[in-house]
């Protein structure tokens, strides 16, 4: 009878002790974080989920304020703040590293890139003694393997710089690309007024990079080694451009762009090192609900032990469309729509850990006011399971 007794105890003990999911797998939210009093519109710029299962959240307020946001993991506010005027035009990647967010973003007194530091536990925001001095008007800023960091900036002479940066965020090595500059007033005005997206990645481990940005003559998205040197580029124009692009493997990947001002989506564009090609020749799906300037996003996932491409964008009618692509056979697995009466545009969307996913976007209310909305679809949902 004592050790039927003591079995019963453990059981309880263990049983009681167990923590239970901060979420489930099937959890979803809405949310939309709007203070009428404060009368002030953002411009959302990047998503990253956080080590508690909640979201931290880049904006850009239209009184060029840094903001950030924490949300927890059903999508209610957990904390924000607004960074001091000194800094501003944040650069829409957040990156985690050594149990701490960072971003780069610019001071206002020279475009200075300078490296952010955002602590969730302490629910601060803090500039870095990290400035990375001649190197102005950073633009994008993105993971180039597990233990480095690629950083894109548009200098005033040299054009589009691309630089790696160690874990410890200091500068290895930067290359320039082109001998001639276009003028950054024409650079703020595309990073403030269209869909183009400036972004770096690498894959194979960081021994191949791309970043997309402005060159010579046009858009470009750019291939290149292990040490930045030009391997390969998907060359657009003045107007055509590459929107998203995401590696799948296999030297392809799945990219969004825009040519003739028509949208197209390609789930698995091939390209060798040293090909040189143009936008023109890239085919794909027309994506005849696109609106014309708005972003899309693509999120390279796996769902239920199966590799899928989910692709997202805004529509003609204010919606954010998805579309749940298996990479192996290219077959459409599931598409949706996210919205209502209030227009939305998809700023990021990425993959959660319980294989769902969360987005990012700007929505309209009432015609004017422009404020944060973020959504969670569960994994049932992205495989039609209702």
């Amino acid at each position: 009878m004592r050790s039927l007794l003591i079995i019963v105890l453990v059981f309880l003990l263990v049983a009681c002790s167990d923590k239970p999911e901060s979420f489930l797998p099937n959890e979803k939210f809405n949310s939309i974080f709007e203070n009428p009093s404060e009368g002030v519109n953002y411009e959302p710029l990047d998503i990253i989920q956080t080590e508690d299962n909640g979201y931290l959240i880049l904006a850009e307020s239209a009184l060029d304020a840094v903001f950030i946001m924490k949300i927890t993991s059903l999508g209610q506010l957990a904390w924000s703040t607004t960074m001091p005027a000194t800094f501003e035009n944040p650069v829409a990647d957040l990156i985690f590293n050594e149990g701490k967010y960072y971003f780069i973003a610019s001071t206002q007194a020279d475009q200075t890139a300078t490296l952010i530091e955002v602590d969730d536990f302490n629910q601060s925001v803090t500039p870095t003694q990290r400035t990375y001095v001649g190197y102005r008007n950073p633009l994008a800023f993105g993971r180039m393997n597990p233990e480095n960091f690629l950083l894109l900036n548009y200098n005033d002479t040299t054009g589009p710089v691309l630089s790696k940066i160690q874990s410890g965020f200091g500068q290895e090595w930067a290359r320039r690309y082109d001998s001639t500059a276009i003028e950054i007033d024409a650079i703020d005005e595309i990073r403030n007024n269209t869909s183009a997206n400036f972004f770096v990645g690498g894959f194979d481990n960081g021994e191949n990079t791309y970043f997309h940005s402005l060159r010579t003559n046009g858009y470009a998205l750019t291939f290149t080694d292990e040490q930045g040197i030009e391997t390969g580029k998907v060359s657009g124009t003045s107007e055509d451009k590459v929107i998203s692009y995401a590696y799948l493997g296999n030297q392809a990947g799945a990219i969004n762009y825009v040519v003739n001002g028509n949208s197209f989506f390609q789930l698995a564009m091939p390209l060798q090192n040293n090909d040189s090609i143009s936008l023109n020749q890239v085919g794909g799906e027309s994506l005849i609900d696109k609106t014309e300037n708005d972003n899309a996003q693509i999120i390279n996932t796996e769902v239920v032990a199966t590799a899928n491409i989910i692709n997202l964008y805004g529509t003609v009618d204010g919606r954010i469309k998805w579309t749940n692509y298996a990479v192996g056979s290219g077959s459409i697995q599931q598409i949706d729509y996210v919205g209502g009466n209030d227009p939305l545009k998809v700023k990021k969307a990425i993959g959660t850990r319980d294989g769902g996913i969360a987005i990012l976007a700007k929505i309209t209310i009432a015609g004017s006011r422009e404020r944060i909305a973020v959504q969670k679809i569960p994994r049932e949902e992205l495989l039609g399971i209702n």
